[in-house]
């Protein structure tokens, strides 16, 4: 029985045929393979986890920023992107909502930033209805004024 071996080195090799060897924001030969979703997210069936349309080489001080969210991407014109033929095609980086520089992405590695600023957007999501859930614990009391109507402290 055959076995496909999936490996974070065929992984960066995939990638890099993709972009080259540099550095897509500083143009630094020392490259890493930078996942855009992590691959612990990823399982098996459409996209491998080693997929290289779900990373782009970054040298190691953009990659960490890349994982801290320092580094983000503009997907405000993603419409006008998708319906495109172009199989590269440019967007912006950011540090800290401060514009970088333009790069071309690969169209499909496009889609994988989406999915990272969706799993983004759940998260903080997440934080917001917990948020809520605690106010929502709050133990209020009501008071009645003049006419009857309820009065709500806290």
């Amino acid at each position: 029985m055959n076995k496909i071996i999936k490996s974070q080195p065929a992984f960066r090799s995939n990638l890099l045929e993709l972009y080259g060897n540099n550095c897509l924001i500083c143009n630094h030969t020392n490259v890493e393979a930078a996942h855009i979703v992590d691959k612990a997210l990823i399982e098996d069936g459409v996209y491998s986890k080693f997929c290289p349309y779900n990373g782009i080489p970054l040298c190691p001080n953009h990659h960490t920023e890349f994982d801290r969210r320092v580094i983000n991407f503009n997907l405000w014109n993603i419409n006008d992107y998708l319906e495109s033929n172009e199989e590269y095609a440019e967007i912006n980086v950011f540090r800290n909502n401060i514009f970088v520089k333009t790069i071309k992405l690969h169209r499909n590695s496009y889609i994988f930033l989406l999915w990272r600023k969706m799993q983004d957007d759940v998260k903080n999501s997440s934080a917001i209805l917990n948020i809520i859930q605690n106010i929502r614990n709050i133990q209020y009391e009501y008071l009645f004024d003049q006419d009857g109507d309820a009065i709500m402290i806290y």
